[in-house]
């Protein structure tokens, strides 16, 4: 996949255009990991040994074999009424085993509510008490969650405002329901 972003050319002019696409970002953030990282860990590796283990979450890109059993499945109640005939076979592969298992960066992150709720605190604050728990210092945190986004740009691929910091999608304009300075995507 990293052969074929790297030989693409950019559909617009940089700085000019913003396009969601998660599938493109998720595999060069994975990619970034791998080269920068001295143990050269895939990005499974790298945020399960990073992030998730010592703040006691669980949260996997590559979800281990033995515990697919505790993977909720994905069920729409209306999948004809939301989605078109072709976006149902994208929704049956979320729900596959070998999906679950493969690392597939912005994708197939698989936790539990507990721990998602544990990652997030800790991009904020430390949590239990441990002062080494905080995965982004104030300084860091405001500048992801800065929109570098243009005012009123209207998304490129989505048709609508979607505003995104270094990384996080910022919420607080487009979807005030999630509280001010809202951010994350998922």
């Amino acid at each position: 996949m990293i052969d074929l972003l790297e030989q693409e050319r950019p559909v617009w002019i940089p700085g000019h255009a913003q396009g969601y696409h998660a599938l493109t970002y998720g595999w060069l953030a994975g990619e970034l990991i791998r080269r920068v990282d001295p143990q050269k860990r895939t990005i499974g590796e790298f945020i399960r040994e990073e992030i998730a283990d010592p703040i006691q979450a669980e949260f996997y890109i590559g979800l281990p074999q033995e515990f697919e059993q505790r993977v909720s499945p994905l069920i729409l109640t209306d999948v004809e009424g939301i989605l078109n005939s072709s976006m149902l076979t994208v929704y049956r592969f979320y729900n596959e085993a070998q999906t679950h298992q493969a690392e597939i960066p912005a994708v197939n992150g698989i936790t539990n509510a507990r721990s998602l709720a544990r990652i997030f605190a800790s991009l904020i604050g430390n949590i239990d008490d441990r002062k080494d728990s905080r995965l982004l210092q104030p300084e860091i945190l405001q500048h992801a969650t800065t929109s570098n986004t243009l005012p009123n740009e209207i998304d490129a691929i989505l048709q609508i405002s979607f505003p995104f910091g270094m990384g996080f999608v910022l919420y607080e304009q487009d979807f005030p329901m999630f509280g001010p300075k809202s951010f994350g995507h998922s």
